[in-house]
Formats: structure tokens, sequence, C-alpha cells
């Protein structure tokens, strides 16, 4: 069993996997969830000074716990979930850089990817196995970067396609995307410019601009990139819940299902 080099290593055995995707999520939405019960900032918090924020924050207590205890629970759902699937399908850990302001808030607070308009290997949402490549694609002014699980399910090279297809790879083809059989849901291919990385694309098939919530992605922790350093960062009111989609119900519980077959035959 390879060792473990650190909770940010796609290498990671399963132990590590289960730090990563149990402890280290449910930290980040703890610490993002204290900080709205006490340090309130959603809503009119944000534009009330002195007496009338007092008032209002003892008021609001009562709501903000109640909240509090709702967020702890669906947390504790998503890591059960997450975790069951991080066993038994083949799980990475991934980075996907855009802007911090707006596209990163949209993603992490709605659980809802923009399908981007590259296309350098694929219409899809992309992901390096690397952090400098998420940092790469994030926008130079205002740098974010999603640590994500992902589940990348049935995986193809692309440069194991024909070869009238391979040469649409960096050629930013639309139909490059169409030309992959529907049974493979990302393309993995190896970028040997003056990069030299591997990026992951997961393919999306309905075009550039579509709206996607995916089982297979689950953004674990934020990062903001500030004078050449990344730092987790508060998320005002938290991520999405994992557990909102029925699709992670049904694979969560399909994982934990097999995992308790595997177990009682032993």
């Amino acid at each position: 069993m390879t060792p473990c080099r650190g909770l940010l290593d796609p290498g990671c055995a399963s132990p590590c996997l289960a730090a990563f995707d149990v402890l280290l999520y449910w930290s980040v939405m703890l610490n993002d969830s204290l900080q709205e019960l006490f340090n309130p900032k959603i809503g009119t918090y944000k534009h009330q000074r002195g007496a009338r924020y007092v008032w209002h924050w003892l008021y609001a207590f009562p709501y903000r716990f109640m909240w509090f205890v709702w967020k702890s629970l669906m947390s504790i759902l998503d890591s059960a979930l997450m975790l069951g699937i991080s066993i038994v399908f083949p799980t990475f850990t991934l980075f996907h850089g855009t802007r911090f302001e707006g596209a990163l808030h949209n993603i992490a607070q709605k659980g809802t990817w923009i399908v981007g308009g590259g296309n350098y290997a694929g219409t899809g949402i992309y992901f390096g196995i690397e952090k400098r490549v998420a940092s790469h694609y994030a926008d130079s002014n205002d740098k974010g970067i999603i640590v994500a699980r992902v589940t990348p399910t049935f995986t193809r090279n692309l440069a194991t396609l024909p070869k009238d297809q391979r040469h649409k790879v960096g050629k930013f083809d639309e139909s490059l995307t169409r030309d992959i059989p529907r049974f493979w849901s990302t393309a993995e291919h190896w970028r040997d410019d003056d990069n030299g990385w591997w990026e992951y694309c997961l393919l999306q098939r309905k075009g550039r601009g579509t709206e996607v919530k995916s089982w297979r992605i689950r953004p674990v922790v934020l990062l903001r990139v500030t004078q050449g350093k990344d730092k987790p960062h508060r998320l005002w009111g938290g991520m999405s819940h994992y557990s909102y989609m029925p699709t992670a119900w049904f694979f969560g519980l399909l994982s934990w299902f097999i995992i308790g077959t595997l177990l009682g035959n032993n």
C-alpha cells in the first residue's frame, strides 16, 4: 500500500481518504456554520452597525442556532455519502481554478457548475491533478481554487482515440466531445506543451454554458490565492450540501450496500 503523503495527495490510500472526506470536509463546514452562528455575515447583518446590530444579533440567535443544527446534521449525512462513494468508486483529489468572487461562490453555494468554453480536451468541467493547474486557469486578478473529491467513473485517455480524432485535441473543436462514445464519462489528457500536466474533463455533451449538478464532484475546501499564497477561505452561508442531490443518495446508499455485503460475506 502506497503511503499517504498528506491530505492533498491524490494517491492516498483508504485511511487517508476517510480522513479527507469525513474529517476535513466536516471541519470546514463546521467552521463556516460556527462563524455564521456567532459572527453572521449573510442577510441584513452586513448593513447594520452599533445597537441595531446587537439587538438583531440577539433576537435572531435562536433561528441561527436552529440553522446551525440543521447544517451540522446535513454535513454529517454529506460525509457519510461521500465516504461510501470514495471507498467503492475510484476517487481522486483534484483542483479546479476559477474567479473567487462570483464564479467560485456560485459553484460552492449552489452546487452548480457551468460548462466553460475551453474545449481543449473536450466540452465539460476541467480539473487538474496538481494545484498549479488550477492556479493557471484561475482568474489572474482574483484567483480561487476549489479542492474537490472527484469520481471520474469511466475514463478515456485521449491518446487512445483514432488518429483523426486525436488531432482535434488542442484545436478547441467542440465536435471532439461528440466523437467520444457515450460510454466514456471523463477524458484524460496529458498536456505536453510548456505546461506539462494532466487534465481531466468531466464530459458534458449538452454543450457550453450548461448548468450541471453532479454526484461525481464533491467540493471540500475553497482556497483564495493572495500574494502568491493560498489559504482556506470562509464561505458565507457555507457550501451547498451534497446530500441535497437525489443521485448522491442513490450512489451513496448503493456504495454502503456494496460495502455491507462484502463485509457480511467475510
